[in-house]
């Protein structure tokens, strides 16, 4: 083999391997938009789904319309003595949670005091308490008609465990139900959430 002709096989393979790297990279970019349109509708499908069915709100694990009792703890007992008697819509979050999204919720429940009576809401904090006198301050003005009661440790609910803000309708016999965790990325879920409170309170 001459090496003219070696300078051409090594030519033709090498292009022969650009050609490939081409298709591959192409199939694989193909691949990769095809992967995200079908995640993209995926998603949609499950907001789609969280929607339709928001009037249930389920936990990651189990049904949020479970119901459990709070337990008669010292720290339970304490908040329990210091909220009015009946049924209460309480919405709970603590320093170590993520306050964009407690604070987004605040003003949510302001711009509902007109269709929610304010004696109906009970905002449970877990603060230090000499950082929580002057955050109390700031959550008034975002909710001027909240009700805040922080206690140092309230950790008689399972729903503690996911370090989120949440929701919970707590009856006059310590029974709890009716939990939510909302979502900033998803606000249209909280809106239906309280709609479903209003709901649940007119009866």
């Amino acid at each position: 083999m001459n090496k003219t002709s070696l300078i051409y096989l090594l030519s033709s393979f090498v292009l022969g391997l650009i050609a490939l790297s081409m298709v591959l990279f192409q199939r694989q970019s193909i691949l990769a938009q095809e992967g995200l349109k079908k995640t993209n509708e995926i998603e949609k499908l499950l907001f789609e789904n969280q929607k339709l069915h928001s009037n249930l709100f389920y936990l990651p694990q189990g049904s949020l319309q479970k119901m459990n009792k709070i337990s008669p703890t010292p720290s339970s007992t304490s908040v329990m003595t210091s909220i009015q008697p009946g049924r209460k819509l309480v919405f709970r979050f603590a320093s170590t949670h993520c306050n964009l999204c407690y604070e987004e919720e605040l003003r949510r429940l302001n711009l509902q005091s007109e269709s929610m009576q304010p004696k109906d809401i009970v905002i449970l904090t877990s603060f230090p308490e000499q950082h929580f006198r002057g955050l109390k301050n700031k959550f008034e003005k975002i909710y001027p008609h909240g009700r805040f009661l922080n206690t140092r440790d309230f950790v008689d609910l399972n729903e503690e465990n996911y370090h989120e803000p949440y929701y919970f309708i707590l009856e006059a016999d310590s029974l709890t139900h009716s939990f939510f965790f909302p979502d900033k990325a998803l606000p249209d879920l909280s809106r239906d959430y309280l709609n479903y409170i209003k709901r649940v309170f007119k009866h």
